[in-house]
């Protein structure tokens, strides 16, 4: 069985996705798979290249894009598993925009090396965690990262959707999300703007739980994308309006979206900046490994694949490998078109491959259409995102998690909001060792007190010797 998984024939899939009955399957997971990821990378774009980096964020949507293209393409060639997706995650591009924030702040009087800067980041940062991925599954260490407590992942990945969420604020708003700015919130003109994408979101997330349907998400996108033009049609609400009110996106420059990064601005990157983020470089690449794994052992134990995690980490340390050059948010496989990919019947690498295929469509001449494509619809997309791990570990975890490790979650998540990423990576880290130590200080090292009087070895002894054991047994202690 391991040989199978190390050295797939592709050969096989391929022929079996050429017959008629099997090609249907292939082709709707891959359609489902193009349009959701297309989203996707366009929000975590918008997440990213927001605030002072908005001036580039067609710049930014077009290197997601690209990483969604190399992830997802060398994933669907590499992996021991024909059908498995991977693409930039909503948990890296989450890390990344917050480093690329604090850069922004921190070289504010400096706005020409801002972006060459981010770039530089988001490319080291990238590269550092394939080069990780690489090391891991070539050591064949891939099962090491489970030792991680189980709450303090769900606490940042808790942290990490309010971040998400506050995210899709700013992008469908461009205002902040603090207590300061709640009563701009509250504004008629910001409610238009934030108010039905939070809707949506909403609805998005409840549809999802209740209906277990491959078909809920990308029909909800395309309504909602629908209902928004409907609503400027019924309104008289032109679509240049629409841009000045901040629903649309402004025209992107012409020609496609994906550039190189811009490598003329490599000597003005500020370096001391960079440096300044190593602690969150050090949380994307450990939250990274330890949500690959979790993904993949997700993936196995739904559709009841046997997946080789080792191999899972080479395929995708080779696509953030190359991904990084484009400078794309790190990826990983991710659970959800994984596993319908198996359900379906769509096990070929065909998969990933028209997927990236349709990725590649949209950044090369995709972008009129991105353009049009509505803001409130983006940040419910997000927004959806950001609810559903709050619901996972904040809602769900009340029934599954002790009430111990429930406090853990919720302490890590306050803190993230409140002082950052590496703040509440490390208070978990803290509080799981303490409640380890407290815990384990309770159970008792003493499992049987026993004396000499009840417990005999199966040596034969005369009489005497044995009334003497007998009289003087209490003096005998076994522990």
């Amino acid at each position: 069985m391991q040989d199978r998984l190390v050295s797939p024939q592709p050969a096989n899939t391929f022929r079996k996705a050429q017959r008629p009955r099997g090609l249907l399957p292939i082709l709707t997971v891959a359609a489902i798979s193009g349009l959701v990821v297309t989203t996707y990378q366009i929000s975590y774009g918008s997440l990213i290249f927001s605030g002072n980096l908005s001036a580039h964020l067609s710049s930014g949507i077009g290197f997601c894009l690209m990483g969604a293209v190399l992830i997802g393409a060398i994933e669907a060639l590499f992996s021991g598993n024909p059908g498995m997706v991977a693409i930039p995650t909503v948990s890296s591009a989450v890390i990344i925009a917050a480093m690329a924030a604090n850069i922004a702040g921190e070289l504010s009087s400096t706005p020409e090396r801002v972006f060459p800067t981010v770039t530089a980041m988001i490319t080291l940062a990238s590269l550092l965690t394939g080069g990780v991925f690489l090391a891991l599954g070539w050591f064949r260490l891939g099962n090491l990262i489970r030792y991680i407590p189980y709450p303090v992942i769900g606490g940042f990945l808790a942290g990490a959707a309010w971040l998400v969420v506050s995210g899709a604020m700013k992008t469908m708003n461009g205002i902040p999300l603090s207590l300061a700015n709640l009563r701009r919130f509250a504004e008629t003109e910001a409610l238009l703007r934030w108010l039905p994408g939070a809707i949506l979101g909403v609805i998005l997330l409840l549809l999802v739980r209740r209906f277990k349907h491959y078909l809920v998400t990308p029909l909800v996108i395309l309504g909602a994308v629908l209902a928004f033009y409907l609503i400027l049609w019924l309104t008289g609400i032109s679509v240049a309006r629409a841009m000045q009110l901040g629903l649309l996106f402004q025209p992107f420059p012409p020609g496609a979206l994906w550039q190189p990064p811009p490598l003329t601005g490599f000597g003005i990157v500020g370096w001391g900046a960079i440096a300044h983020q190593a602690g969150g470089i050090a949380t994307l690449i450990l939250i990274s490994s330890i949500t690959l794994l979790l993904y993949a052992s997700g993936v196995e134990v739904t559709a009841g694949q046997e997946i080789d995690l080792n191999q899972e980490l080479r395929a995708c340390g080779v696509g953030n490998v190359a991904a990084a050059l484009s400078a794309s948010p790190p990826g990983y496989t991710i659970t959800t078109m994984s596993v319908l990919a198996s359900r379906l019947g769509a096990n070929s690498r065909l998969v990933g491959l028209l997927m990236a295929a349709i990725c590649v469509g949209v950044t090369f001449f995709g972008g009129p259409l991105i353009a049009l494509f509505p803001k409130p619809v983006l940040g419910g997309v997000l927004t959806f995102l950001g609810l559903g791990f709050l619901a996972d570990w904040l809602y769900d975890g009340w029934r599954k998690l002790s009430r111990a490790d429930y406090a853990i979650v919720v302490a890590i998540l306050l803190v993230m909001s409140i002082f950052g990423l590496l703040n509440g990576l490390g208070t978990g880290v803290a509080l799981a060792a303490g409640l380890f130590i407290i815990q384990y200080s309770r159970v008792p090292v003493v499992r049987h007190t026993i004396s000499g009087r009840t417990y005999h070895s199966r040596v034969e002894r005369s009489q005497s010797h044995a009334e003497l054991l007998r009289q003087e047994g209490r003096a005998l202690l076994v522990l």
